[in-house]
């Protein structure tokens, strides 16, 4: 691109493009490598960058303005002149928040929605994060005009002090009630559904499970100090509009799960997010899925560290297993597993026509549905 305000060598970029009316809308950072985070709308004919939006905040207390660069990662000082729409700015005080999934696009409302990471490199502080770290991002899709951010309580995350608590999916968005509806997921465990046009939360819940009393399970995110919680949600959520009813991967990287008490996915009511399978308390006194079980609850270290799919009242679930599993949308059950998998883990079903397809290994797999 020869129009490029920003250079910074260590920043990558981790998301998919969203591609809406001639426009692309890609994220941009890396926190670990200490490179800001940004969002950047390109021409889709030429790549030219229309806006960007700076996800390091430059003044506590007064939200960033679209267009406005950190100074030390200008492509020079002072711009050029073809730059004339772009500002520098003295430089944050943190150096992260990057983008690590793709960009949602509400059309009525004409936003686009961005789940960030931690703002500190090696985050060791639970939450609150710095801004516009570990939560979701409103911006205007024409302009890049911040439109609203959401944020994560500490005591939302499975335990107080989790730490590098992300929220690196990208947002389902759904109409509820005449509402437009974010949902979102974070590695600490916390569901949340906002209200699109304010970003205000209506509801939220803990996936991760506790016993009956409400307490932690011992071999879910176990820690006595601050640490990383790796045990949450990593992957966006499949919505059934007919049933009214959304699907989330649960389980991270490494075999983060809790098999024995942790279902990899749950199926949730998408006003109350309330289970809608079956369940039953144990002796232990943590309630689990009834009718999906096997394969949930049976394999160690079997993460749902992915996106799930829903087609024909089906739902598809892929794992680290690896699997990929079709489980019935009303009841639960599994309906078919599929064979011969390679790989670490597998990232999420894709259906395109009477297709679905999946990365596996050095492979891809298509199956006829």
């Amino acid at each position: 691109m020869d129009n490029q305000p920003v250079r910074q060598g260590d920043a990558d970029c981790w998301s998919g493009p969203l591609v809406v009316g001639g426009k692309v809308y890609v994220g941009c950072g890396e926190g670990e490598s200490g490179a800001y985070g940004f969002i950047y709308c390109l021409d889709a004919s030429n790549g030219h960058v229309l806006w960007l939006f700076s996800t390091n905040q430059f003044a506590p207390g007064v939200d960033n303005d679209p267009n406005v660069i950190p100074r030390s990662v200008a492509v020079s000082d002072p711009l050029p002149t073809w730059a004339s729409a772009f500002t520098l700015h003295d430089d944050p005080p943190q150096r992260g928040v990057s983008v690590w999934s793709s960009c949602s696009y509400d059309r009525v409302l004409d936003r686009i929605f961005v789940g960030t990471g931690n703002a500190q490199i090696g985050d060791v502080q639970p939450l609150p994060d710095a801004k516009y770290g570990s939560g979701v991002i409103a911006l205007d899709a024409s302009n890049g005009a911040f439109r609203g951010f959401f944020q994560p309580l500490a005591t939302d995350s499975y335990r107080a002090n989790d730490t590098d608590v992300d929220v690196p999916a990208s947002p389902l968005l759904y109409q509820h009630g005449g509402t437009h509806v974010c949902a979102i997921g974070s590695k600490g465990g916390g569901f949340f559904l906002l209200d699109a046009a304010t970003m205000a939360p209506l509801t939220k819940r803990q996936l991760l499970p506790y016993d009956t009393g409400g307490n932690p399970l011992p071999n879910v995110d176990p820690h006595a100090g601050p640490d990383e919680n790796m045990f949450g949600i990593f992957g966006t959520a499949a919505v059934h509009n007919g049933l009214g009813r959304i699907y989330v991967g649960i389980g991270g990287y490494g075999g983060a799960i809790d098999s024995a008490t942790t279902p990899f996915m749950r199926a949730l009511d998408w006003a109350t997010l309330d289970d809608v399978w079956a369940t039953s308390v144990g002796a232990d006194n943590v309630a689990r899925y009834t009718v999906p079980r096997p394969p949930m609850y049976t394999t160690a270290g079997e993460c749902g560290l992915s996106s799930p799919a829903v087609v024909n009242d089906v739902v598809f679930c892929s794992t680290t297993r690896p699997g990929l599993y079709a489980f019935c949308a009303h009841t639960g059950l599994c309906l078919w597993s599929a064979s011969g998998l390679t790989g670490q883990w597998l990232l999420g079903p894709a259906i395109y026509g009477n297709a679905l397809v999946i990365g596996a290994g050095a492979t891809v797999k298509v199956y006829s549905l």
